[in-house]
């Protein structure tokens, strides 16, 4: 298997908090990309919706949000 550096493209098709929380791991104390030489490619309405979703409580997906 490959390195995380050979990685150059991760596509996330939407942001749900279980489906992306390996975008980035503890490193040294140090949130990071899992992979560094990537470009992460996310969908313009799903990234629209999140942008301007700030509210924690209210963030579908998120314990005690509308759709957890």
């Amino acid at each position: 298997m490959g390195s995380r550096e050979g990685v150059d493209a991760v596509v996330c098709t939407h942001l749900h908090v279980d489906h992306v929380g390996w975008n980035t791991m503890l490193e040294n104390g140090k949130w990071m990309p899992t992979f560094p030489k990537a470009r992460y490619l996310i969908g313009r309405r799903e990234y629209d919706f999140w942008s301007v979703c700030n509210d924690e409580v209210n963030r579908p997906g998120i314990r005690g949000g509308s759709n957890s």
